[in-house]
């Protein structure tokens, strides 16, 4: 592009004279301008390529449109959550480095605009959590449905829905999780005050599914949740169940001993080990609907008892020096004055080692069974995505409201990172979502200034092969 002037020839014929070049087009007509080298400076540098690739994921999933008010401000702490975890306090300092024009986000930003923003969302986390359901269920096969619940614990104790659990003296709350099977992609989270079982949770998880018009699919859980009641309503409810069941009287005697008539015809290949899974007899069952399969993990087993002689040898040794020791390890040791294992104890907690009994109300093969619950590691991880990598704990909030939006934004964050994660694969793409984001980091947006030339622009750092290979796959190339 130049600066030209019009001006007449001496036949009067309009002539057009070069006076400058002022720049170059960019692909979208705005003007890049004409700026030396060695007159630039670097005026500001953001991070671009992580918050480009999440932005295409809210696009995707249409969330800019189901948010609403103040979206611009609730990505922010979404995204940041991602990148850049930092509190309501620090966020300022996470918004100096993400490109916040890509998002939208009007600066300066207040902490007041950030709290007004989580208030209006809180009261919509229903409405948010159907619509984004119906976008899952278009993509996502849901015949599998994971649920589980894990706590979080609070320092404070003014948060009125945290109590004190039954494993802790610090208050809690649960998070109950559903998430479909392929991916982990979060369906929908509910709140649960911190002293409430986890078998309690159930029917507000099955009214949910129910909300959301979901029926005859798979429904797999863990001991906690799996009780007589809770399988017979699901079923009821027209979903088939399969879950683990806790070890205790009659199902205790039977998985000791159906494990020591387990032979090679009885095992069963998992993602990463070998497992012994054996049906028990039509006649011994459960209860009437189900079938139990009992599993052996001879490498969890080793594991176990290794992991329990450490910690009885290192307790005996506190003994002897006068030191306390955990309460659970008391049962293995015998002895005031000069403490010794009793190794009877030992051999009658080894029985159980490594044992499950896995029920279903499926009439799928043993292996198919066992291999869907365990596949059931994909929530752990997800509960251990939300508490570590996205820093949904230490919560610094006390309002109710409050909590519930700073859960639901590092719930949308995970949502972020699992819709990554499928897009990935879907393009044969083996790295994790965080891998991905790793590399796209070095992706900055650079403003340059000539202040002889009076002219400032703003470019993108050029992508490496990799991190093309990572926006096509995130549908940001053709």
């Amino acid at each position: 592009m130049y600066e030209v002037e019009g001006y007449r020839d001496k036949d009067g014929r309009v002539r057009h004279r070069y006076i400058r070049a002022v720049g170059k087009l960019d692909e979208n007509g705005n003007l890049i301008p004409r700026m030396k080298v060695k007159d630039v400076t670097v005026e500001m540098v953001k991070l671009h390529g992580p918050i480009r690739a999440l932005h295409q994921i809210t696009q995707d999933l249409g969330l800019e449109t189901i948010l609403g008010d103040y979206t611009p401000e609730i990505l922010t702490l979404v995204y940041s959550h991602i990148v850049r975890p930092e509190s309501l306090n620090n966020i300022k300092r996470a918004i100096k480095w993400i490109d916040t024009d890509e998002i939208g986000l009007d600066l300066p930003v207040s902490r007041k605009r950030l709290e007004k923003a989580m208030d209006t969302m809180t009261r919509k986390i229903p409405d948010i959590e159907r619509s984004l359901y119906k976008r899952i269920d278009d993509v996502c096969d849901l015949t599998t449905i994971f649920y589980d619940i894990s706590s979080i614990y609070f320092t404070g104790k003014n948060v009125i829905m945290a109590k004190r659990g039954h494993n802790s003296d610090l208050p809690q709350i649960g998070i109950g999780l559903c998430v479909e099977a392929q991916y982990g992609i979060p369906l929908f989270h509910h709140l649960f005050d911190g002293n409430v079982f986890d078998s309690k949770t159930f029917p507000v998880i099955l009214s949910r599914l129910q909300e959301f018009a979901r029926e005859k699919c798979i429904l797999i859980f863990d001991r906690g949740v799996a009780s007589k009641k809770n399988v017979s309503d699901a079923v009821k409810n027209g979903f088939s169940v399969i879950a683990c069941l806790a070890l205790r009287g009659k199902l205790e005697q039977i998985a000791v001993s159906e494990s020591q008539t387990m032979g090679p015809e009885h095992v069963v290949e998992l993602s990463s080990v070998f497992i012994y899974a054996k049906e028990v007899e039509p006649e011994v069952v459960w209860e009437k609907s189900a079938r139990l399969i009992v599993c052996l993990n001879t490498s969890l087993r080793e594991q176990i008892r290794q992991r329990r002689y450490r910690e009885i040898k290192k307790a005996v040794e506190k003994l002897k020096k006068g030191i306390r020791i955990k309460k659970g390890l008391k049962e293995y040791i015998r002895g005031d004055e000069k403490p010794q294992i009793d190794y009877e104890k030992v051999r009658e907690s080894e029985k159980h080692d490594g044992l499950y009994i896995v029920m279903t109300t499926t009439d799928f093969p043993p292996e198919e069974v066992v291999k869907k619950y365990f596949d059931r590691d994909l929530i752990e991880k997800s509960f251990y995505s939300l508490k570590s990598i996205l820093s949904v704990q230490p919560v610094r909030h006390w309002l109710t409201g409050r909590v519930r939006a700073h859960i639901f934004i590092c719930y949308l964050a995970y949502l972020h990172l699992t819709w990554m994660k499928m897009l990935l694969k879907t393009h044969n793409m083996t790295m994790s979502p965080v891998k991905a984001l790793e590399m796209l980091e070095t992706i900055y947006t650079v403003k340059l200034t000539d202040e002889k030339a009076s002219a400032s622009t703003t470019k993108t750092v050029p992508l490496t092969k990799e991190q093309e290979e990572i926006y096509t796959a995130l549908k940001l190339l053709s």
